[in-house]
């Protein structure tokens, strides 16, 4: 993974994508694998062999990870994990990239890259087609929960209105219409942030007036005993009553950066 400080007004003269170093001499087809996968698939994983006559030759259950932001990529997505105690993404340890920092949870990433963070590296998303994605389960049988996000949102695009900075919804596939779902709308720059929790049959809505651009803030909901509370930089801004049975919803479409919402 390279970090980089080139400004967008200068050039990279060398660009670097992987660097696998070994003590031993690799076999033909591991350099083949190598080529093919690049590093981090080739050290990770079980991987076919690629046709040495050109093509490749990917048996089944090796399903190619690299990032693509596909229907069908959504739906093969089976990952599932519980939380123990807590899921901590980081990105500062390129040993954690994406993974929980209590060694329960990985979250899946896409088309995504890394940049300045507001405590050393953070994650560059581009509002459209990149995206964490975490495994079912994580928020299975819950009856309370806090979700606390670290970003900084440069406003939406010319072609975009509101945007999630987080979505857990629970549909049938990636392109149904969620039955039950929370997500955090950061508005369209206008509008203020709201957080909309609905578990199928009870809705809460809930508005922040918070319509802070193009600075690094902690955005924080909670929910416990029917009661919603979201602060922003550890001061709460908003607080509401609520009806919705979290325990019941069971997500299992659960992003950073992107809607659950087919078409958003």
């Amino acid at each position: 993974k390279l970090v980089t400080g080139i400004s967008g007004s200068d050039k990279g003269r060398v660009m670097i994508d992987d660097v696998y170093l070994t003590t031993k001499v690799l076999e033909d087809s591991d350099v083949r694998k190598i080529e093919y996968y690049g590093a981090e698939r080739f050290t990770g994983e079980v991987l076919a062999d690629p046709n040495p006559n050109g093509g490749t030759e990917v048996g089944e259950g090796n399903v190619d990870l690299r990032p693509d932001s596909t229907d069908t990529l959504e739906d093969g997505y089976s990952e599932t994990a519980s939380v123990n105690g807590y899921v901590g993404t980081t990105f500062d340890d390129s040993a954690l990239i994406g993974k929980d920092s209590n060694g329960a949870v990985s979250a899946a990433i896409r088309n995504a890259s890394l940049s300045e963070g507001h405590i050393r590296y953070g994650l560059n998303l581009n509002g459209m087609t990149s995206y964490l994605r975490y495994p079912s389960g994580i928020m299975d049988g819950v009856n309370e929960m806090t979700v606390s996000i670290a970003y900084k949102w440069n406003g939406p695009s010319s072609t975009v209105g509101k945007q999630k900075l987080f979505d857990f919804s629970t549909k049938t596939s990636s392109v149904s219409s969620p039955s039950s779902y929370m997500y955090l709308d950061m508005g369209d720059g206008t509008s203020g942030m709201t957080f909309t929790v609905s578990d199928g049959k009870n809705k809460t809505i809930v508005d922040t007036g918070v319509k802070t651009t193009g600075e690094w803030l902690r955005a924080t909901v909670t929910i416990k005993n029917g009661v919603i509370r979201i602060y922003m930089n550890g001061e709460e801004k908003a607080k509401s009553s609520t009806n919705v049975n979290l325990a019941s919803m069971h997500p299992n479409f659960c992003y950073i950066g992107k809607s659950g919402t087919k078409g958003d």
